[in-house]
């Protein structure tokens, strides 16, 4: 779970001749029922555990650093989740992951793309989709990619509202 598809209408569609990546997204891609076994998840490998971890702060991110005003009850709402996330993933790194760790991994997998936090906000996804490059081309997971565009985009988004993005590393920091 970091994906959050085992319960929402997105997909990632790879083309492995052009080595391309893209995004897709209907609610008729949306699952009727699905299962989420954290047994089987513990079957991943540890690096790909923690990448999609990773992924769920993310998707977290795409949402909580939004421009849009006055959206504080799905800022805290995200600041909450991400707190736990970020417990979540110090339990995978300390060795002590139990089968109680990724069931709360999958729940937040399943919130954090769920769109419910998205509501009344524009969300900036460029991140994922500059993503993909990384990932297909070069072979990095996909989580890890994330964390090494994300930052230079997050400056791009806010270079002409910096007190924007000051307002939001504040209030995520006094969580």
């Amino acid at each position: 779970s970091g994906t959050g598809t085992e319960t929402n209408g997105n997909s990632v569609i790879t083309n492995e001749a052009t080595h391309e990546k893209w995004s897709v997204r209907s609610p008729l891609l949306r699952p009727v029922f699905g299962v989420i076994d954290p047994e089987i998840q513990q079957q991943a490998p540890h690096d790909y555990r923690i990448a999609s971890a990773i992924d769920i702060m993310h998707h977290l991110f795409e949402q909580y650093f939004d421009t849009t005003e006055d959206t504080e009850v799905s800022d805290y709402l995200i600041v909450g989740l991400l707190k736990s996330v970020k417990t979540l993933i110090e339990t995978i790194l300390e060795g002590k992951e139990t089968k109680g760790t990724r069931q709360n991994l999958a729940w937040a997998s399943t919130l954090g793309l769920s769109f419910i936090f998205q509501q009344g906000k524009k969300g900036e996804w460029a991140s994922h989709r500059l993503s993909y490059v990384l990932t297909e081309r070069y072979g990095v997971i996909h989580g890890y990619a994330l964390t090494m565009v994300y930052p230079a985009l997050l400056k791009t988004l806010y270079e002409d509202v910096p007190d924007k993005l000051e307002r939001r590393l504040n209030f995520l920091g006094q969580e």
